[in-house]
């Protein structure tokens, strides 16, 4: 069965972008451990998706957004439609590549304020371990 969600809220391009995102996650071993954190992960997945360029890549982009799930530090993805003069910020499916507490791990969810609502923007991150981004664009990036 196909849900309203996937009928009617996320449009092809979106299903496809988290597809993608899908794949790539499931490649990542196990074996990083609590060493791989969301913030790092939400980049590395962005890079690969750009690199990727899927059939979503003409209408969507993804933009790494830093803040908080309830208490807890996060980073996320953020679905961005694409338009011919740039882009446009109207709706932001959010793409989680980590989601902390629930499953699957990845997940698109509506930006809807009563579905997304613990999601709150913070400022960017000084933090990153960019060593670690990029190591997981060079092992994965090839394929």
């Amino acid at each position: 069965m196909r849900s309203y969600t996937e009928r009617e809220v996320f449009g092809d391009a979106a299903q496809a972008l988290w597809a993608d995102a899908v794949a790539i996650v499931e490649r990542i071993p196990s074996t990083w451990g609590n060493e791989l954190r969301c913030h790092e992960l939400a980049r590395a997945v962005a890079e690969l998706l750009r690199l990727r360029g899927g059939s979503w890549f003409v209408t969507v982009a993804v933009k790494v957004v830093d803040g908080k799930l309830g208490a807890i530090e996060h980073s996320w993805l953020v679905c961005v439609q694409r338009t011919r003069g740039g882009t446009t910020y109207a709706r932001q499916p959010i793409l989680d590549v980590y989601c902390p507490g629930r499953m699957p791990q990845v997940q698109l969810i509506d930006d809807h304020f009563s579905v997304s609502r613990g999601y709150v923007i913070g400022e960017p991150r000084t933090d990153i371990k960019y060593d670690i981004v990029q190591k997981l664009v060079d092992d994965f990036g090839r394929s």
